[in-house]
């Protein structure tokens, strides 16, 4: 009887479990790799993303997944990448000749309005 109740109880747990490693990775706009690697080693500042192995992978619950994408901070090459886009634009509007009056204007035009 005791094998029985606990089939149940685990049973129970697998099923809070509703997402797969595909859907985290989806919802978090990430690879599997890397949701794999929360899971396993987490993320500097935010832990471990839980989740149970199955024998059809890795599930997450919703309510975790939530939690942890909504803490999550900017990765480090995420900010490099922003720093370096914004320094980038940064030279090319230094580096681009100033608009006359009328090419502003002109501008305006085409942008419906806009100044």
């Amino acid at each position: 009887m005791l094998h029985d109740t606990t089939e149940i109880i685990e049973h129970a747990r697998r099923d809070q479990y509703e997402l797969t490693l595909a859907d985290v990775a989806s919802l978090a706009a990430k690879s599997e790799r890397t949701v794999r690697r929360w899971s396993a080693t987490g993320l500097h500042g935010r832990g471990v993303l839980p989740a149970v192995e199955t024998v059809n992978g890795l599930r997450f619950r919703a309510s975790d997944v939530r939690e942890y994408l909504r803490a999550r901070p900017v990765e480090p090459q995420e900010a490099a990448a922003t720093s370096k886009t914004s320094t980038a634009v940064a030279r090319v509007v230094a580096a681009a000749p100033r608009l006359t009056d009328e090419q502003r204007e002109q501008l305006a035009a085409i942008l419906g309005g806009a100044r």
